[in-house]
């Protein structure tokens, strides 16, 4: 093969084809790897949100702060809007965004068993027969008998 100026051409452009491939090859590897953390990150947040209401959540289960409101909510929302801070704006800084997803996701779960558990209930408690009346006590001890005397009709004319 001759070394000559359309030779040159053909190489610069099976040079740039390989290093454009090459590019895409890392791109896709780096979008991949991240993703994987981020999925990492949301799990093990929801998991020590789990933890702690388990640990610390008392009879509800559920770490509060105040009365009522849950701290695994309170925590995603604030992550959210630390990594909508953080980030710019339009592009949430992904760690804490993913931290922020777990906390809100373990809320989530939390409230959804609740109610598909008392939505079974209720529906268990429809379908359920309704449980008979107790039986009244007799007004007569058990073996007891009785003779039943037949009376003759009353006559008749008369009133």
């Amino acid at each position: 093969m001759p070394f000559d100026e359309k030779t040159m051409k053909l190489s610069r452009e099976i040079v740039a084809k390989a290093r454009a491939d090459a590019a895409r090859e890392s791109e896709s590897r780096e979008e991949k790897l991240a993703a994987s953390i981020a999925a990492t990150e949301t799990t093990s947040a929801a998991f020590a949100c789990g933890v702690a209401n388990g640990r610390h959540g008392g009879e509800r289960g559920e770490v509060t702060i105040g009365p009522r409101f849950p701290a695994d909510l309170a925590a995603g929302v604030a992550l959210q809007g630390v990594a909508a801070l953080v980030g710019g704006g339009t592009n949430p800084e992904p760690h804490t965004a993913a931290l922020a997803t777990g906390a809100l996701a373990a809320c989530a779960y939390r409230y959804g068993e609740r109610l598909g558990r008392s939505v079974r209930e209720a529906a268990e408690a429809r379908q359920r027969p309704p449980s008979p009346a107790p039986a009244l006590p007799s007004p007569h001890p058990v073996g007891e008998t009785f003779t039943v005397i037949e009376l003759p009709p009353p006559p008749r004319g008369r009133r």
